[in-house]
């Protein structure tokens, strides 16, 4: 995992890798186009099929019994990517149309697509836009921070934009602007009803390269968000907004020319107004809750990078939005990655793992403590033909009697893709 912006915004940036590994799985591994060093456009089409197993599919508490069966995924996907002079351009769709052997109501088509611009304006200006969404089924597979596990359809979408500039040889100065939004589907199995929302987030940094192994900077990120409101509320819900400022100073070192350390201290500050409904605990009662908070914030984390390997580590504390229940929570997440080839770099496995504990600002809302794993081995049968099997699990724990959920899937795959150079 690569934390490249400071303060609330690594949050978002930690979930992307995580999420990425996810559509991964279903699209199979491909090179990145720095790794073909193609220049001018590169089409790639791809497709996957395989069989599985989903031990919960309705994401239920195992005291109920929940039912479990095979699935037959099929993925579609591609990628467009040009290389030019002054231009980068990096587009990509996946989907997995997931058909189930028993409980075939449940039947799903997921989406993902992303797109990025890199421009450079001059030598030392360059303009960055990008754009991500995704569409699941359920709660848990978009790894959505603060948002409890159902069996609900969930949208996320992200704009963000900014400038790099160099200002000297050795400093470097970074603008972000980003909208992101969260909605979800009603409920039919559970009628229990998710908030959504949107966030607007802007942020600066500026870096100074100290010597050929260690760099300096400095940050502030500054986002305002607003919640949705409920289509179904059987507990509590809320409808307000909120502003996390945030602050800090970070260093990385180059201990070897494969391995980087990085660390960061800052302070945060939450502040807003929920408009709290619904049933809630004896002691609370509905109507508007002020809330205001301050507190440090951490990050840390090491990697090492070769030509085909990676590993990573890192952990990021923070204030972040919730767009599940409402509210904001103090965040505290570990994330890690790795994937090494083999066998003359013929086969490889890959490997990720997130863990999250979500303390809430708000007494009557829910402590969760969610983890993501997954792990594929794959092999390239040919050069445009890949075997892959695979396992991903997601739990969570909501401190609550009937909160802890758990589900497992594993399965195998077989990935054609072939790029082509588009003249």
């Amino acid at each position: 995992m690569q934390v490249t912006r400071p303060g609330a915004v690594i949050h978002w940036i930690l979930l992307a890798f995580v999420t990425g590994a996810s559509v991964a799985a279903q699209s199979g591994t491909q090179p990145s186009l720095d790794e073909r060093h193609y220049a001018g456009w590169v089409f790639t089409p791809s497709i996957a099929v395989g069989g599985g197993y989903d031990d919960n599919v309705l994401l239920a508490n195992r005291a109920n019994d929940p039912p479990s069966d095979y699935t037959s995924p099929i993925g579609p996907s591609a990628t467009l990517d040009f290389t030019g002079r002054r231009t980068r351009f990096s587009s990509g769709y996946n989907g997995a149309f997931t058909l189930y052997r028993t409980v075939d109501e449940l039947n799903s088509f997921e989406h993902s697509f992303r797109a990025s611009l890199h421009q450079r304006l001059t030598p030392k200006v360059s303009l960055v836009a990008e754009e991500s969404f995704s569409k699941s089924p359920t709660t848990d597979a978009i790894a959505l921070v603060g948002v409890p596990f159902y069996r609900v359809g969930s949208r996320t979408n992200t704009i963000n934009g900014g400038v790099d500039a160099a200002l000297s040889k050795y400093t470097t100065l970074t603008g972000r602007y980003s909208l992101r939004n969260v909605s979800f589907d009603e409920d039919r199995f559970t009628q229990r009803g998710l908030l959504g929302g949107h966030a607007h987030e802007a942020s600066v940094a500026i870096s100074r390269a100290v010597s050929t192994r260690l760099s300096l900077s400095g940050q502030y990120s500054y986002l305002r968000g607003t919640e949705g409101q409920a289509t179904r509320v059987t507990a509590v819900s809320t409808d307000g907004t909120f502003d996390i400022q945030s602050g800090g100073f970070a260093a990385t070192y180059r201990v070897t020319e494969f391995v980087s350390i990085t660390g960061g201290v800052g302070v945060a500050r939450m502040s807003g107004t929920e408009q709290l409904t619904g049933t809630v605990s004896p002691s609370a009662s509905s109507g508007a809750l002020t809330s205001s908070d301050v507190g440090p914030t951490f990050q840390g984390g090491v990697s090492w990078r070769g030509e085909h390997h990676l590993a990573s580590l890192t952990y990021q504390r923070s204030f972040i939005p919730s767009f599940g229940f409402g509210g904001t929570f103090q965040n505290e997440e570990w994330v890690a990655n790795l994937r090494v080839p083999f066998a003359r770099n013929r086969a490889y496995t890959e490997g990720a793992f997130a863990w999250f504990n979500n303390e809430p600002l708000i007494a009557i809302q829910p402590t969760l403590r969610s983890a993501f794993i997954s792990a594929k081995l794959g092999y390239r049968l040919s050069r445009w033909l890949n075997a892959e099997g695979y396992y991903e699990r997601s739990q969570q724990n909501a401190q609550v009697a009937g909160g802890n959920l758990d589900r497992n899937q594993v399965g195998f795959r077989f990935v054609a893709s072939r790029p082509m150079r588009l003249r």
